[in-house]
């Protein structure tokens, strides 16, 4: 929801800007306002959280027999083949 406002704001401020309604300076001073005041309802009534772990799988876990480049076609052919 916020960030389909926010577009629609900007999208809003981009016009006014354009017909010569306001001052550019004047479009990032509201754009600062909105963001402060977005961030700070969220902060104080979104109430989920949501985190999160990640186990990732380390590089010395590798044989050390895998190729460094990736083999083509043919170089598997061949050693299916002997």
């Amino acid at each position: 929801m916020g960030l389909s406002i926010g577009v629609a704001l900007m999208d809003s401020l981009d016009d006014m800007i354009r017909k010569g309604i306001i001052t550019p300076q004047l479009a990032l001073k509201i754009m600062s306002n909105f963001d402060r005041g977005i961030a700070e309802v969220l902060a104080s009534k979104v109430k989920a959280r949501l985190t999160f772990k990640v186990w990732i799988f380390p590089f010395y876990f590798l044989p050390t027999y895998l190729p460094t480049r990736p083999l083509s076609l043919v170089q598997m052919g061949k050693k299916r083949n002997s």
